[in-house]
């Protein structure tokens, strides 16, 4: 949770919005993690016939209304596998409420090639051993949901073996944020690092807009002149709008 002790209660309740959004978001990928962690760590060569159980755990958070998550599951580290240098062991929520393995194409030669290598949601957690929050973004190459994905690296061994990785979608986002926004006595505004908004109680200021007033990309250096609050060790945000 961040330090909100100093702070405005109203940016305080919207920074812990954030906060515990986030946690949500992350108890999924920390329970993936682990999982894969044991399965890779028995002895057997890392295959895809390793990832048993990942798709039932995915199941109690992706199959259930109770749950912002929607999406969730494990991209593996390219070449990692040794049956499928390529692979993604992700599920999503079907129309009828119940968790499904999503289909992608995985062959470099294929048609439609989903390769995952060079996106934010895998390089951040591959190249800093942290973990990460991608979005808002439409993710075109996929679901064609508009998402945040939150991500961590798995580790075998110190070795980078992909990452694991949950959805939240944006509209779902506004709605675990909106109810702290909207009491605030202040125009603020949740944003990434680009300054994309992900919720904000500003009319002129909606959802998926890049913030124009402010150099949020800048500001990240000295958040507190700017009037920027960071979330933790997140690339998120509160915000504070000029009236």
């Amino acid at each position: 949770m961040p330090q909100t002790a100093a702070l405005a209660p109203e940016v305080a309740g919207v920074l812990d919005a954030v906060a515990d959004m986030a946690a949500a978001a992350f108890e999924v990928v920390d329970q993936i993690s682990a999982l894969v962690q044991e399965r890779f760590t028995a002895g057997e060569a890392p295959s895809r016939a390793t990832l048993t159980g990942v798709g039932e755990l995915c199941a109690g958070f992706v199959g259930t209304r109770d749950h912002p998550v929607r999406g969730a599951g494990y991209v593996a580290a390219v070449g990692y596998l040794a049956d499928e240098p390529w692979w993604l062991e992700w599920f999503t929520q079907g129309e009828d409420g119940k968790s499904h393995r999503m289909v992608c194409q995985t062959d470099p030669d294929g048609v439609g090639f989903f390769d995952y290598e060079f996106l934010t949601w895998y390089v951040v957690p591959r190249d800093t051993g942290h973990r990460h929050v991608t979005g808002p973004y439409i993710d075109y190459l996929c679901t064609d949901d508009y998402n945040m994905t939150y991500t961590a690296p798995v580790l075998i061994d110190g070795k980078f073996a992909g990452v694991a990785g949950a959805d939240i979608g944006v509209q779902t986002a506004e709605t675990l944020l909106l109810p702290a926004l909207r009491t605030a006595g202040r125009p603020l505004a949740v944003v990434n690092e680009q300054g994309r908004i992900v919720a904000s109680n500003s009319g002129r200021h909606l959802c998926g807009d890049l913030v124009t007033d402010v150099d949020v990309p800048a500001a990240w250096a000295s958040p507190a002149r700017a009037g920027l609050h960071v979330v933790a060790d997140l690339p998120l945000a509160v915000l504070e709008l000029a009236r």
